[in-house]
């Protein structure tokens, strides 16, 4: 059986109901994204079992990058209309 959703504006997509009783797939759940060369591939992850992230690491390489950038001190307003220039040069490209 195929589902066609609409991606929403936080770009999420339901997994169908259907599809989370067959897989034993519950609210709160963790699963697995890959990107292949068919598409994305979604695989549940074994219960107890998160995805972890080193973030301390992330945020250290961003806060490096806002530096060397000179954008370490842009305020939310600033930051969104620098988000808006860049999506409108993807959507042109």
């Amino acid at each position: 059986m195929a589902y066609v959703h609409k991606i929403n504006h936080f770009g999420q997509v339901v997994i169908p109901a259907a599809y989370r009783r067959q897989l034993g797939l519950s609210e709160g759940d963790y699963v697995d994204l890959h990107l292949t060369d068919e598409g994305i591939v979604i695989r549940p992850l074994a219960a107890g079992r998160p995805i972890t992230v080193p973030i301390p690491d992330v945020l250290q390489r961003m806060r490096a990058r806002a530096q060397e950038t000179g954008t370490a001190n842009l305020t939310i307003d600033e930051i969104n209309r620098l988000i808006e220039r860049v999506r409108a040069r993807q959507k042109s490209s």
